[in-house]
């Protein structure tokens, strides 16, 4: 048996030095010294079943991971492949030519932005001329404009039409389906290299090449360098004065008063030729959204019987009318910036 080896011939020194740790503890066998236990070329315990066999102290497995052992797992792997490899079958002709995009914008949602371009030295021009209200040599570089009302450069996409949003029929047949609606939100800031009071006003349009029904024009007002924080002659809104004023607004567009191809812009104007729009601070989202069930400020087509469309939120400072100059709400100093509505 193995104890007979230790008893009978002479350890060497690896031996000793292995069994030293256990004989201060008074254990005199190991398992994975082979002078105390017999083991196989594998690493395995050879017992035998007609003698008494020594006690057995199992030390940690891997210490026992013998070199032959991985030799033979590698060597197994490297059976079942030939370097270099070649592939070996007939070639097939797949038509993998599908268009397997989604057409972007047929559920009808889109983030549009105003691009800003870039200089010479590879900035960023933020500051966009817009137009005055009347005759001026600003906007188009010192030739004569007659001034009015210019359309927003918003883009993105894969609109139809520049500066707009169109509701596609397939967008329309979509939104019918599912009882949903449209939702705009827009943001846009403004600032003047005048010194005097300066109006801004940003108008959303609708238009349908095809047939024509009315739309509500919805005009959006505020100011920059008023003076006072009441009404008077100066801030006849009563606005608090803003060096970058700007505009936001939340509009619900509505279903009971859309037709195939109408096209929604805006367009904005500046009482003072010497106006700026920024452009990185201007966005025009349009988003999937269900039918309110509260009426909006204004802006919903008579159709609308609960009038759940038009404008439900916009900034403060600033006035809500239609195109015919009427006030139809307002959000100003004089109110703590409450929305005061006009009848």
């Amino acid at each position: 048996m193995a104890i007979d080896k230790i008893q009978s011939n002479v350890i060497d020194s690896v031996d000793a030095a292995f069994q030293a740790k256990y004989k201060e503890q008074g254990i005199t066998r190991i398992s994975n010294n082979d002078s105390v236990v017999k083991r196989d070329s594998a690493g395995n315990i050879e017992l035998q079943e007609s003698k008494k066999n020594p006690l057995l102290i199992i030390e940690p497995i891997y210490k026992k991971i013998l070199n032959s052992s991985v030799v033979k797992v590698l060597d197994t792997q490297f059976n079942y492949f030939k370097f270099p490899v070649r592939i070996a079958g007939e070639s097939l002709d797949l038509d993998l030519d599908i268009d397997l995009s989604i057409p972007e914008g047929d559920d009808g949602s889109v983030n549009l932005t105003i691009i800003v371009p870039f200089d010479e030295q590879n900035q960023p021009q933020n500051f966009q001329k817009i137009n005055g209200a009347g005759p001026n040599t600003w906007f188009r570089n010192d030739i004569e404009d007659p001034g009015g009302f210019r359309e927003l450069a918003f883009t993105g996409g894969t609109q139809p039409r520049n500066n707009a949003y169109t509701v596609t029929e397939t967008i329309l047949n979509s939104l019918r389906q599912q009882n949903k609606t449209l939702r705009f939100r827009v943001q846009t800031q403004y600032r003047t290299g005048d010194s005097s009071r300066t109006e801004f006003r940003l108008r959303l349009n609708r238009t349908n090449p095809k047939i024509f029904h009315g739309f509500k024009t919805i005009e959006l007002v505020t100011d920059q360098n008023v003076q006072g924080e009441t009404e008077n002659e100066n801030n006849p809104n009563g606005f608090s004065n803003n060096a970058f004023p700007f505009f936001t607004m939340t509009y619900i567009v509505d279903m009971q008063d859309t037709q195939p191809g109408d096209i929604y812009t805006f367009s904005t104007v500046s009482s003072n030729a010497a106006s700026y729009i920024l452009a990185q601070n201007c966005y025009w989202d349009i988003d999937i959204v269900d039918v309110p069930i509260t009426p909006g400020i204004y802006g919903s087509s008579d159709n609308n019987t609960v009038g759940v469309a038009g404008v439900y939120q916009f900034s403060a400072n600033t006035v809500l009318r239609d195109g015919e100059f009427n006030t139809k709400a307002k959000r100003s100093l004089t109110t703590n910036q409450e929305i005061q509505l006009f009848t």
